[in-house]
């Protein structure tokens, strides 16, 4: 197990261990979703500083769509606006601005991911792939996004594609799977 798995197994267990103890105390699953995207793009940042000589293309349009992942959730713009800034800012459209901008970083990802694959059955899985994602997108349904994360994990492990990269896909999904458990329980 490499560093940056174990970076991601760390994460996850703490997360686990603080939705268990919550469900144990409380009675209901409660998961820290609101840090989610924060701590993911903390951790690709920890990712890039550690592994300075593997910076790709591939990494920067990782590091696009987490960080328009972020930006694009309310949650994170109430750490930084008053409450009269930010009913301007859910007013405009930025964050649907935002949200757009995640969606389309992801297919430029996901075209340099599956790109890296042998296979003349590309264009195929990529089409898939997206249109999977972006029907979530459109109709606001998660659990779509999170099963072209999925899709995009198991190609990365059946093609072994980028390990570090796998790792950071691999902490997206069970953060989205963690937001999905607590809506359910």
């Amino acid at each position: 197990m490499i560093r940056e798995e174990r970076t991601v197994f760390l994460t996850v267990l703490t997360f686990v261990v603080y939705a268990s103890l919550q469900w144990l105390e409380k009675g209901s699953f409660l998961f820290p979703f609101p840090l989610n995207e924060i701590v993911i793009f903390g951790i690709f940042c920890y990712f890039l500083i550690i592994n300075k000589s593997s910076r790709t293309k591939l990494s920067f349009f990782l590091g696009l769509v987490l960080f328009f992942k972020m930006v694009s959730q309310q949650f994170f713009w109430t750490l930084f606006l008053t409450n009269d800034s930010l009913e301007i800012l859910y007013s405009s459209l930025w964050t649907d601005g935002f949200y757009l901008c995640y969606g389309l970083s992801f297919i430029l990802f996901s075209y340099y991911f599956l790109s890296k694959k042998e296979g003349g059955n590309f264009w195929l899985v990529f089409t898939f792939c997206i249109l999977v994602f972006l029907v979530g997108i459109v109709i606001n349904q998660p659990m779509l996004e999170l099963i072209s994360f999925i899709f995009l994990i198991i190609l990365g492990y059946r093609f072994n594609i980028n390990r570090i990269v796998q790792a950071q896909l691999v902490l997206v999904s069970v953060f989205e799977i963690g937001k999905q458990l607590m809506h359910i329980y």
